[in-house]
């Protein structure tokens, strides 16, 4: 983002943008917390030809409990509005229920800079059953950024019978669901994103360019986006 002029001359530098890549996990009342748990296979891969970022790991709880983890996102190029996530759980050696945490935060900070100062004012925030949407304002510049997310989360292909609780708060919206898991079951989830600026934008039609943007990219699905 370009921000400021000072003493007459431009300068460019970058401030973190709201968060829409957050996916927290626990199972049977654990944090799927790599600094907690006991992680195996971990690899990490930047894939500069297909513009991905994977991750992959097993982890054991304190309990015992066993999990194969398998993330893949990535930025669309086609559309640069847009990003997507797929984020899998499997358990290994146990049946459970786990809590699915994903949201939107904008109450973000530069921890490299500013003495963590933060840069975002709250405009506006929504969660709703399926998603979120959190519109935040720089400070100063008055620059709008509306981010949303939505996601759908399957086992075998099919929806998964879930509790969905909203979470909205200043800075941030989202959705805490509960779902059952078996044993050698993979669990899906599919977190769709969408990123729009008053750049680009009214500022007053931010939010209903959001919720297309967000619709076109469930609609296509992940693999259609990643393609």
């Amino acid at each position: 983002m370009r921000l400021g002029v000072i003493s007459g001359i431009r300068r460019h530098w970058t401030i973190n943008a709201p968060n829409w890549i957050n996916i927290h996990v626990d199972i049977e009342g654990e944090s799927l917390d790599l600094a907690k748990v006991k992680v195996q296979d971990f690899t990490r891969v930047l894939d500069m030809k297909s513009g991905t970022l994977t991750r992959k790991f097993r982890a054991t709880f304190e309990n015992g409990n066993q999990v194969s983890v398998s993330s893949v996102r990535f930025c669309s190029m086609a559309n640069s509005e847009v990003g997507a996530i797929r984020y899998s759980i499997t358990p290994i050696n146990f049946s459970g229920k786990a809590k699915i945490t994903l949201g939107v935060d904008a109450d973000v900070v530069n921890m490299d800079s500013n003495y963590d100062e933060k840069f975002w004012n709250e405009v506006f925030q929504e969660a709703e059953h399926g998603g979120a949407i959190v519109t935040a304002e720089t400070k100063k510049t008055l620059f709008h950024v509306c981010t949303g997310m939505r996601y759908t989360i399957h086992q075998d292909g099919k929806d998964v019978p879930m509790e969905v609780d909203l979470q909205q708060q200043s800075k941030y919206a989202g959705n805490v669901v509960q779902v059952k898991m078996e044993k050698g079951k993979e669990t899906v989830v599919h977190k769709y994103a969408a990123i729009l600026s008053s750049e680009n934008h009214d500022k007053k039609k931010l939010v209903d360019h959001c919720r297309k943007q967000l619709e076109a990219a469930v609609l296509k699905g992940f693999d259609e986006l990643k393609k």
